[in-house]
């Protein structure tokens, strides 16, 4: 109950997201693009790469050292975090706001329209599989929107509350519920 801070990097560029995978850390790091960190030695971690893009980099996921980078220029680039190379590459009707991994899934959490969540199969082609409902809920607000998948279940959480989705058939997720409360 007493946390120690072992480290601290400091990206060049506006970090908005993070994601570990293994010894190394992806970070969103808005105009500056993908930071990634190397954690192997924690009080001497330090960033081994940094990987340009066109546009603002604002949400990140990562797993078996691929980074999962959206932009703000609505796509989703998958790059391996080792050597900085860019494997794939697709486009969005709309930026995500973030993403998250469940299961062989990348979720995309999309604002625009209202609302949406994409599904994104990694064990195929790097494409979007289906969506949900594009006016399943609104969300009313210019602040970062975040998304939780685990239990066949993605929250999103927006400003006044948060909506559910079914995501038991990952390649086409289903609006549940909204909730809206107070901020």
């Amino acid at each position: 109950m007493n946390p120690v801070r072992i480290s601290q990097v400091d990206t060049p560029g506006d970090a908005k997201s993070v994601a570990c995978s293994g010894r190394l850390v992806a970070v969103a790091d808005g105009p500056q693009g993908l930071a990634v960190i190397d954690l192997s030695d924690p009080p001497a971690a330090q960033i081994i790469r940094q990987v340009p893009f066109e546009s603002e980099a604002i949400a990140v996921a990562a797993t078996v050292g691929i980074a999962y980078v959206a932009l703000q220029n609505k796509a989703i680039v998958m790059v391996q975090m080792e050597t900085g190379l860019e494997l794939g590459r697709l486009s969005l009707s709309n930026r995500a706001d973030d993403l998250v991994l469940a299961g062989n899934y990348l979720y995309a959490h999309e604002p625009d329209f209202g609302g949406r969540v994409s599904a994104i199969p990694l064990n195929g082609p790097f494409a979007v599989a289906g969506s949900d409902d594009p006016a399943s809920y609104t969300s009313g607000n210019e602040l970062r929107q975040r998304i939780f998948a685990g239990g066949g279940v993605a929250y999103s959480v927006y400003q006044n509350g948060y909506s559910t989705f079914d995501i038991s058939d990952p390649d086409t997720p289903v609006a549940i519920a909204t909730g809206d409360e107070t901020p």
